[in-house]
């Protein structure tokens, strides 16, 4: 017979686990949203004031934070939030593009024919790249007069 959870199963704000969770999803968050900047050191002492935390949550989060690159850890210096190079934003943007484009095909693959002449798909089609919502590779190489208009 499975045991059943506990608490510290369920990541339950007073178990290990829950403050280790806790202060990874509030620096990662924190990261994300720009509060704590790029090349900016960060101390696990003042991390663990702000979030009200021990300092082995912070650094339990800190160093699966750098599994998944968000910060670098230097030897006798400290952990710092990684800056994205012209690199990695252009990688990124290769695989968004990818994503998209496969999106794409697999949606207009399931249109029927009335989908398709269905006004805002038309409308949609027609918009010149520069006014879509999304950035297109045409706009990034400013060739959007190589697709036809009406």
């Amino acid at each position: 017979m499975p045991r059943p959870k506990s608490l510290n199963d369920l990541g339950a704000p007073g178990a290990e686990g829950g403050l280790n969770q806790h202060a990874y999803q509030q620096i990662r968050r924190r990261i994300l949203d720009g509060e704590l900047r790029p090349s900016s050191p960060l101390s696990e002492h003042q991390l663990a004031v702000t979030l009200q935390l021990s300092r082995t949550p912070v650094r339990e989060a800190l160093k699966r934070l750098e599994k998944e690159g968000l910060v670098r850890s230097i030897p006798s210096r400290g952990t710092f939030i990684t800056e994205l190079t012209a690199h990695d934003i252009l990688e990124i943007y290769q695989v968004r593009e990818c994503l998209e484009s496969l999106a794409a095909r697999i949606a207009a693959e399931q249109m029927s024919p009335s989908d398709i002449q269905a006004p805002y798909v038309l409308d949609y089609l027609w918009t010149p790249c520069s006014q879509k919502p999304v950035a297109c590779r045409a706009v990034r190489e400013d060739r959007c007069d190589d697709y036809p208009q009406p």
